[in-house]
């Protein structure tokens, strides 16, 4: 959109600068209130060097995943973006043999809603004036999501190793856009507090023993293992007791998640579908059910294979 100004015209972005239009800090602010987001906006130079070891789902080299440059040639920051997926369960039990979902893996795919809000975001900065290059991400890059959000303020690292904000607790997704923008910083949304102190709710909640004060062990993780493609060892079958896919349980062992809901789920087959039903789904019943969701991703023999092992685990522990 073009403004004339003393007979010269001038797009917003130039307004901008000259502090006459909204400028990158209040238009990006105000895009996350309107749509109950933490935003937040870092540099890109210098991001720390991947860890050494080995990370599921990762097939990208080391240069990709610390060098933003290999994704956008002209990056300087990152626009960072979480959305809280927390649902309080508000229905009853019954004595049906169940297994149970992530609350995270149930609903819309989180990469499609978060991909849309980016570039909602994206369309929002261009409609104002700004000109500007960017690359979009939700969760399949290789720069690390939970590094540019600790780094753009949206919070810090907990002891179960996920993003803890103020608003979500650690119960939001991470999206980014790379961008050629100077980064600001967007104060707003800085936490006052970096460390879980002496809590360790998480380490001890965890049936696997994945956390520990010294980091995290992503072999031994349940949301992990109900993922993983190979075969499982019985140690691993019985460590995912009924979970289908994906895993809550450090995650409802922290008090920074107490109160962080963002909706409700009613339906209890919803989350914890029986588990005979699971195992007579065809493919076109699949797909049908779960081509939106995350759960999507893994297919359906993860999930049936993941089904016999909690009808399993449940015969054993009667």
């Amino acid at each position: 959109m073009i403004y004339t100004v003393f007979g010269i015209a001038l797009s917003k972005y130039v307004l901008s600068v000259l502090g006459i239009a909204m400028n990158l800090k209040q238009t990006l602010l105000k895009f996350g209130e309107e749509n109950g987001i933490i935003i937040g906006m870092c540099a890109v130079e210098n991001l720390p060097a991947p860890a050494p070891v080995n990370i599921p789902f990762f097939p990208y080299t080391h240069e990709q995943r610390r060098n933003p440059q290999t994704l956008l040639p002209t990056a300087k920051s990152a626009i960072v973006i979480g959305m809280g997926y927390n649902r309080q369960l508000n229905f009853d039990t019954d004595d049906k043999t169940r297994g149970r979902f992530s609350v995270g893996a149930v609903g819309l795919d989180y990469h499609i809603i978060l991909r849309n809000v980016l570039l909602s975001l994206e369309n929002n900065l261009i409609e104002e004036g700004f000109i500007f290059n960017s690359f979009i991400s939700v969760d399949t890059g290789p720069l690390c999501e939970r590094t540019l959000a600790v780094r753009a303020g949206l919070g810090y690292v907990g002891k179960h190793n996920l993003c803890i904000s103020h608003k979500f607790g650690s119960f939001f997704n991470i999206g980014y856009m790379l961008t050629d923008f100077e980064a600001e910083d967007l104060n707003d949304c800085q936490d006052n507090y970096d460390s879980c102190g002496d809590c360790n709710a998480c380490i001890r909640a965890c049936p696997a023993d994945a956390l520990s004060e010294s980091g995290a062990d992503y072999t031994k993780c349940i949301s992990y293992l109900t993922q993983k493609k190979e075969e499982l060892t019985d140690e691993e079958q019985r460590l995912i007791g009924t979970s289908l896919y994906g895993c809550d349980i450090c995650q409802r062992a922290c008090p920074m998640n107490l109160d962080t809901y963002v909706g409700e789920i009613y339906d209890i087959d919803y989350i914890m579908p029986i588990l005979s039903d699971i195992n007579s789904l065809t493919k076109s019943g699949f797909n049908d059910k779960f081509k939106s969701t995350a759960i999507f991703w893994r297919g359906l023999r993860i999930l049936k294979r993941n089904a016999g092992y909690a009808l399993r685990n449940l015969s054993e522990n009667q």
